[in-house]
């Protein structure tokens, strides 16, 4: 597997966990770029080698992730796009 397959499907996986967290308001969750960085930070920084990242730029990568998602390539599936952006730019 490669680091991009290996982090979308780290991404990925959290779309589920986090929605059955959020079961009660249907996945809503005004902060969900603390929750996902929370629950993938180790993962990401062990897939990337990067131990020193820290909590507050992986939840910046998350909103930067979904901002330019919606705005570049909404055809692409989330996941792959959200792990080709921390590749890039973490």
């Amino acid at each position: 597997m490669t680091t991009l397959e290996e982090l979308a499907a780290v991404v990925a996986a959290a779309g589920p966990a986090h929605h059955a967290a959020y079961i009660e308001t249907d996945g809503h969750d005004p902060e969900w770029p603390l929750w996902y960085a929370n629950h993938v930070a180790d993962d990401v920084r062990r897939i990337l080698e990067r131990p020193d990242i820290t909590m507050s730029r992986l939840v910046w990568a998350f909103v930067d992730a979904d901002q330019a998602h919606r705005e570049e390539a909404p055809d692409v599936p989330w996941s792959t796009f959200y792990a080709e952006r921390f590749i890039s730019e973490l």
